[in-house]
C-alpha cells in the first residue's frame, strides 16, 4: 500500500543462554530465530518489497527492565549475572558467527561445536558457519570431504581417531 523502504529493527529471542565450560554459547534456537526472519526478508525482497536492513535485538546482552540477565538477546555474550559483575568479558555466541556469514563481503569460515574437548565417541558431527560456496574439512592435516554450503551451514559427519584430533576447514 505504502511502498516505502523498510528496515527491520529490534528484532530478537530471549532465552537463557547457557555459557560452557569451554566458554561457548551454542544459541542453536536463536540461530534457527535468525534464519527463518531472514529467509522472510528474502521473500519479501523476491516479492518487491524495499527492505534495506535487518538488525538483530541486541548486538548483545543487555540488562533488561523485567528480566535482569536472566534472559539473554546479544549475538554477543556478556558474562556477568544480576548480582555479580564477574569480569564482564564478551564472548561471541554460535549466532554471531552465523549472522556475519550472512552479511559480511570478507571471506569467512567458523568451526562452531566445541573443539580443545574430550568426546566420548569417535564419530562427530562438525558443523560450520560460512559465507563461501564450498568448504574443505581436514582433520590431523588431512583432507577429508569438501562440502557444499546450504544457507550458510555445512555439516560434516566424521570418525576421529584416538587421542588429540586437530581439526580445520577451509
Amino acid at each position: 500500500r505504502y511502498h516505502l523502504p523498510l528496515i527491520i529493527t529490534e528484532n530478537g529471542l530471549g532465552t537463557a543462554d547457557v555459557l560452557t565450560s569451554d566458554n561457548k554459547v551454542h544459541d542453536e534456537y536463536r540461530i534457527d530465530y535468525l534464519r527463518n526472519h531472514i529467509r522472510a526478508i528474502r521473500e519479501s525482497l523476491a516479492d518487491g518489497v524495499n527492505v534495506f536492513g535487518y538488525c538483530p535485538w541486541s548486538f548483545m546482552d543487555l540488562l533488561s527492565s523485567h528480566q535482569g540477565f536472566k534472559k539473554r538477546y546479544g549475538l554477543v555474550y556478556v558474562d556477568r549475572t544480576d548480582d555479580d559483575l564477574k569480569e564482564l568479558k564478551r564472548i561471541k555466541k554460535d549466532s554471531f558467527y552465523l549472522y556475519k556469514a550472512y552479511w559480511n563481503p570478507e571471506p569467512m569460515v567458523h568451526i562452531c561445536d566445541k573443539r580443545y574437548s574430550l568426546r566420548s565417541r569417535e564419530n562427530t558431527q562438525i558443523r560450520v558457519y560460512t559465507n563461501q560456496e564450498r568448504v574443505t574439512l581436514f582433520v590431523n592435516g588431512e583432507e577429508m570431504a569438501v562440502n557444499e554450503v546450504k544457507r550458510h551451514v555445512a555439516s560434516f559427519p566424521i570418525s576421529l581417531s584416538g587421542g588429540k584430533n586437530a581439526i580445520f576447514v577451509k
